[in-house]
């Protein structure tokens, strides 16, 4: 009986180990508040009306179709973004007097070479506890101005970072009515485009110690295909993982990204990183240091925005191109916004940081769990053979001669003999002797 009780504890702790690993893969959210299917609905009902609104006049005729960075489009655009920002109810947090949320800055055009200048867009959701905060990002230029000659990027209005601006737009709304103990901040990159000029403006201008409040940076990267991933770095981490399983938990099945699960991107002036998933923003935070989950798509061959761009050749509105595909980013923003809501979001955010993958390659984990499990076995039998077993036999003999002796102290006390009793402690020790010289007698006889 005890040796089943043994091997059932020896089981329990390698289903621990392997629950342990497994669980660092594919731990589910606590506390989870999931979505029914009107919030589902009123959401993508919420999302394609901004979208038309945005993006189309009174007319439906398509406008801020040419973003391009540094030109009154691109401000103009901007103009745009903070009015409606400021209308969700959000804070302008900028360095412009006129223009409250702007912040500008200076870069050199991968157009023409010349140095123009841009802003980026900078807007808060104030919290209980404002030393913590999380950012939610994204460029808002569009690739108009790489146009010429490319008639791939011949887009007019809608390109990726459309949808980016539209999920943005979309989880201000939402959060603006929660009550969180963190401060959000919400910022739209000028300069995209060029070699990420916004977010290095941006990421220079903060000191460590708002480097260090900053829980997490969420990057709405690109959103033109039917694929969705995520990206936090090339190990796992424990904070992107939790992000991964609570968007699946809330309704929104996402993967991760890897360097080699696609086609990679040509690297070229214009395209500077040759992992897709670094073809944004959340390089100059990741570069930084600053805990970053990046969410984008990929077509059927690893790319980005090809076949999304040959459906945006309309220069009117026409809602039977667009639903089924913004239905998916709106259920993404909203998926992404209950997360943020979670109550553990706040402790998984400041995480352990990089896991080896190892430990979150599930078949690995089985394998090891499995091994460990063998060696405790082994191990078991070894000691019980070399160590218990004597120890049994050591305490089986201590416990005759303690009954032994009880019976000698009797028959003494019982005889009324003085010289027997003198001597009892003698008696005891030959009784004791001549009873392990027979017990190892024995042993001898059965090996």
């Amino acid at each position: 009986m005890k040796r089943l009780v043994f091997f059932f504890v020896i089981f329990c702790l390698s289903v621990s180990v392997l629950s342990f690993n497994y669980n660092s893969e594919n731990a589910l959210a606590t506390n989870t508040s999931l979505i029914n299917q009107t919030e589902y609905t009123e959401n993508q009902n919420w999302f394609l009306n901004e979208y038309k609104t945005m993006m189309f006049d009174d007319a439906g005729i398509v406008r801020f179709y040419d973003r391009t960075a540094g030109t009154e489009q691109e401000r103009d655009f901007a103009l745009y973004l903070e009015q409606r920002l400021i209308d969700i109810g959000l804070i302008p947090v900028g360095t412009d007097n006129d223009n409250p949320s702007f912040e500008y800055f200076e870069f050199t055009s991968s157009i023409d070479g010349y140095v123009h200048r841009s802003q980026n867009i900078h807007f808060v959701k104030k919290g209980k506890d404002s030393t913590k905060k999380i950012i939610i990002c994204t460029a808002y230029d569009n690739a108009y101005g790489f146009a010429e000659g490319q008639n791939s990027l011949e887009i007019i209005g809608e390109d990726a970072s459309t949808n980016n601006i539209l999920a943005l737009i979309c989880l201000a709304n939402y959060l603006s009515k929660t009550n969180l103990e963190f401060d959000v901040e919400f910022i739209l990159f000028g300069a995209g485009y060029h070699n990420m000029a916004g977010s290095d403006f941006y990421i220079k201008g903060i000191d460590e110690q708002e480097k260090e409040s900053i829980l997490v940076a969420i990057n709405l990267d690109d959103f033109s295909e039917d694929n969705f991933y995520y990206y936090d770095s090339e190990k796992s981490t424990s904070y992107g993982n939790y992000a991964k399983n609570s968007l699946t938990d809330l309704g929104f099945s996402i993967d991760k990204y890897k360097a080699g699960s696609s086609v990679i991107f040509e690297e070229n002036k214009l395209y500077p990183f040759s992992h897709r998933a670094l073809f944004s923003d959340n390089i100059n935070l990741l570069q930084r240091g600053i805990r970053t989950i990046s969410l984008l798509t990929v077509d059927k061959n690893g790319y980005f925005g090809n076949e999304y761009y040959s459906k945006v050749q309309a220069t009117q509105f026409n809602a039977s191109v667009y639903p089924e595909f913004l239905n998916d980013v709106a259920d993404l923003s909203l998926a992404v916004g209950q997360m943020i809501c979670l109550n553990d979001f706040t402790s998984q955010m400041v995480g352990t940081g990089e896991i080896s993958s190892f430990w979150t390659d599930t078949r690995w984990c089985v394998f090891f769990s499995l091994i460990v499990f063998i060696l405790i076995c082994i191990l078991y039998f070894m000691i019980y053979n070399f160590y218990f077993k004597k120890l049994k036999d050591k305490y089986s003999a201590d416990e005759v001669m303690g009954e032994l002796g009880k019976i000698i102290d009797k028959e003494i006390d019982k005889s009324n003999n003085p010289n027997l009793s003198q001597n009892r402690t003698e008696i005891k020790d030959w009784v004791e002797k001549d009873l392990k010289d027979k017990i190892n007698k024995d042993k001898d006889e059965t090996k």
